[in-house]
């Protein structure tokens, strides 16, 4: 059930953005050049050496400068929940890289939870009409009769 979901998804954040956020955390994190945003998310800046600028699977060799960073999360508890995302950072002569790490969450999406609210309406109004329905039409009483009378 998608709540169900959501609910486990939503609970992974918080304890994620808990331990982010934490002071003594937060010392630790950013000695090791981390940074925590208001929503509980690390993210870090790698900076690319001019040899390397061309190199064409340069999103790899960023993904191979977060191992110093696996020993930080792997300590503060988080690491099988982060999730690194890279973005190149799009300045002029910037040859950097924007990591940020967050928990994968797959349940958390505006459109889902609108559709799985939409859902429950349409069952909800269902069943409001068809009960409308047997209430007018006398259908429990039919049955009723059906079963004292044949059975």
């Amino acid at each position: 059930m998608y709540l169900v979901e959501l609910y486990k998804d939503l609970k992974i954040w918080y304890r994620y953005a808990k331990v982010t956020k934490a002071p003594g955390n937060q010392e630790k994190l950013k000695a090791n050049d981390l940074r925590v945003d208001m929503l509980g998310r690390l993210y870090t800046v790698i900076n690319i050496p001019t040899e390397m600028v061309n190199y064409p699977n340069i999103e790899m060799w960023v993904m191979q400068q977060l191992s110093p960073f696996n020993e930080v999360l792997i300590e503060l508890g988080i690491a099988d929940y982060s999730y690194p995302e890279v973005q190149k950072i799009e300045e002029q002569d910037a040859n950097a890289y924007l990591v940020v790490m967050y928990p994968e969450l797959n349940n958390i999406s505006i459109w889902r939870f609108i559709l799985e609210i939409a859902k429950w309406a349409a069952i909800g109004i269902g069943i409001k009409i068809i009960t409308k329905f047997c209430i007018s039409h006398h259908v429990v009483e039919s049955v009723q009769q059906f079963i004292s009378k044949y059975v």
